[in-house]
């Protein structure tokens, strides 16, 4: 599918240091009190993925609806972080010094944007066999999806319904995470490229 360039103003926040609180350095409990601005949180640790859907302003995380699959979110297996919703995107991770940094794009209407168009791409994730029925009250929130002979799991905080036959042929995959590129002009060369990317929703 051809992609389009559309206006999407936006700001940036470059990279700063995690402010916490000396009582309350624990990079999780300063997710979770940053989440009321955000819908979904994608997260990358030692063990794997951890997918989060944000509900009356409190994180659940996938970890919360199907341990057996989705490891726990914990500031000492965490490698980076992303609360993001239609409007922003606040990323998290570690540099190798060990400090947590963040950085922070959002829509604007003002003279502030940064960056004035992008593509926005839909991304296919894993996911032939939804399994709501593994969710133990969670079904409303995530779907446990798995995929080929190998039994790749991960639980997208998306509803997903098995079809009559049970599940989706591999080109059917129902889950798309979509991301945002930001584009403008090089200085330099005069080409239009990527300067940036976040997420924008998952469905």
């Amino acid at each position: 599918m051809r992609r389009k360039i559309a206006k999407h103003p936006a700001i940036v926040t470059n990279a700063q240091p995690v402010k916490v609180d000396t009582g309350n350095a624990d990079i999780v409990v300063w997710l979770k009190g940053h989440c009321g601005d955000y819908t979904w949180l994608l997260a990358h640790t030692e063990q794997g993925v951890v997918w989060g859907k944000v509900v009356d302003g409190s994180l659940i995380t996938s970890h919360e609806a199907a341990p057996e699959v989705s490891p726990e979110l914990r500031a000492e297996t965490l490698w980076q972080a992303r609360l993001f919703g239609e409007t922003a995107e606040l990323l998290v991770w570690k540099n190798g010094n060990g400090q947590w940094l963040t950085r922070m794009i959002r829509d604007t209407s003002g003279n502030e944007a940064a960056w004035q168009e992008a593509i926005d791409e839909d991304h296919i994730l894993w996911g032939t066999t939804p399994e709501p029925e593994r969710m133990q009250g969670w079904q409303d929130i995530f779907t446990l999806m798995s995929d080929g002979v190998q039994g790749l799991r991960h639980v997208p905080p998306v509803v997903v319904s098995a079809p009559a036959k049970g599940h989706f042929e591999e080109w059917e995959r129902p889950v798309r995470l979509t991301i945002r590129h930001y584009v403008a002009e090089d200085e330099t060369t005069g080409c239009v490229r990527i300067v940036a990317s976040r997420l924008v929703k998952v469905a």
